[in-house]
């Protein structure tokens, strides 16, 4: 009856040819053979090895991961303020922390990834610090997703707790590693065969947050505390090409681009100042800035009230600092960024730019954002609270606080619609950040971060790594 029909429409029905070049994608679990390392207190250094995989595979890095299990040691507590809890990040009840982007990455503080020529693919220093930039890319969903690795909970608006001189399992994505593994395109393995990454042990009492046995009480670990990794495997998802297929790129030349991150610490002298930042690559695409107020949780950023003085003006969105960036002659923005309102833009255009959750840079032509990107709204980057001043019942207004998250992001695209459009610079030029007005520089830290991107060519057996 369906033929008839056909027939008398002049119509005619095929099955269509399938366009999938993959023939399989499977789980590989790879034990890491030094996979226990006892007693670490930070500097030690974590050996990911990336051997025995296959030549004709193709690697999705958004979906493979690390997994291993930490235990916090802390010899047998015997007084009631010994810890017995830790977290990696404050609990509070108004979710004061809550944008921080805490995981367990907090105890890594830098990686390094070298391939088998010993070229060096990526390098992600400071990475427990820069978490926080994360949650300007992310959605709700995969944020919820990363309290799998100690992350905030959405839900119950709080980190997750555990116990001390106990295995605790994780598994950390890897593209909480670096942004070489945020992508939708798959990873050739020739790219990665034979290479090793390298994790950099941070400092216990720079990494988590201890608790005493009430479970809510904050204190310093014990100096005798240490960290043990083990039961430690690579999780890679592989997806293997049809023969034919395989057969006909195997011998042709492969480019991969990729993003990295130049990720800085500066040392603030005084509240007006330039920094100069060197680079040579392909192009950049953002620059952004993080300030650290000294004490409290281990990656917090310092709120806009942390800053300067916020009492020059009755403007509640009032931002104590001005910023903006320079390179080849080029000013970004053309203003400078001199209130919290501008400064939450910029730094939205210049982060939010994935259209899917778990991967960043997957829309060639960059569509902004089909998936809602970015778990902190502007309340969360500057808000206004009610506080007492002097003897009941006189109040304040006071501006300027955030939940622990807020980003400086410049965005260093030429144009949002064109893919790969960032400006390209070489060793000769510098990208220069210019502040002014940060009244309480002597009690911060800045760290930065460059994202530009990098090209892997792939001949052969050879590979050369271009900026």
């Amino acid at each position: 009856m369906s033929e008839d029909i056909l027939h008398l429409n002049h119509l005619s029905y095929s099955t269509p040819e399938s366009l999938l070049c993959s023939k399989k994608t499977m789980r590989t679990q790879y034990p890491i053979y030094s996979n226990r390392y006892d007693n670490c207190t930070g500097g030690e250094v974590l050996q990911i090895p990336f051997q025995d995989i296959p030549d004709c595979c193709y690697i999705d890095g958004s979906k493979s991961s690390i997994s291993l299990k930490i235990s916090i040691n802390v010899p047998t507590p015997t007084n009631a303020d010994d810890v017995y809890y830790w977290s990696t990040e404050q609990n509070t009840e108004d979710a004061t922390y809550a944008n921080t982007g805490a995981t367990i990455v907090n105890l890594i503080k830098s990686a390094v990834h070298q391939l088998d020529n010993n070229d060096i693919l990526y390098r992600e220093n400071f990475l427990y610090m820069m978490q926080s930039i994360r949650e300007y890319s992310q959605s709700f969903e995969r944020k919820r997703v990363l309290t799998e690795v100690g992350g905030y909970n959405t839900d119950e608006n709080k980190y997750n707790q555990y116990s001390v001189n106990k295995n605790t399992s994780y598994n950390i994505p890897l593209y909480l590693i670096s942004p070489f593994w945020n992508t939708a395109s798959l990873i050739p393995s020739r790219l990665l065969k034979n290479s090793k990454l390298s994790l950099v042990v941070n400092k216990l009492n720079e990494s988590l947050i201890a608790y005493e046995r009430d479970a809510f009480t904050t204190r310093d670990f014990p100096a005798d505390a240490s960290i043990t990794f083990s039961e430690m495997s690579l999780n890679l998802y592989q997806t293997e090409l049809y023969e034919q297929i395989h057969k006909s790129i195997k011998n042709k030349i492969i480019q991969f681009p990729y993003y990295s991150n130049n990720n800085d610490i500066h040392l603030l002298t005084s509240s007006s100042f330039m920094i100069n930042i060197p680079l040579q690559a392909s192009n950049l695409a953002y620059v952004a800035l993080k300030f650290r107020a000294d004490g409290g949780s281990p990656i917090e950023s310092a709120e806009i009230k942390d800053l300067g003085e916020l009492g020059k003006t009755q403007d509640n969105n009032y931002l104590p600092i001005k910023i903006q960036a320079r390179i080849n002659g080029m000013i970004f923005p053309t203003f400078p960024i001199n209130d919290s309102v501008q400064a939450y833009i910029e730094s939205i255009n210049a982060l939010q730019t994935i259209s899917y959750p778990n991967a960043q840079n997957v829309d060639q032509l960059k569509i902004e954002n089909k998936l809602l990107g970015s778990t902190i709204s502007y309340y969360q980057f500057c808000n206004s609270q009610i506080e007492p001043l002097g003897p009941l019942p006189v109040y304040n207004l006071v501006s300027g606080y955030s939940s622990g998250g807020v980003i400086f992001a410049i965005d260093l695209q030429k144009s949002n619609n064109v893919s790969l459009s960032g400006v390209e610079v070489n060793a000769s030029r510098i990208l220069t950040i210019e502040i002014e007005g940060l009244d309480n520089y002597d009690n911060l830290t800045l760290f930065s971060q460059v994202r530009y991107m990098n090209v892997a060519t792939i001949d052969n057996d050879k590979i050369v790594i271009m900026k």
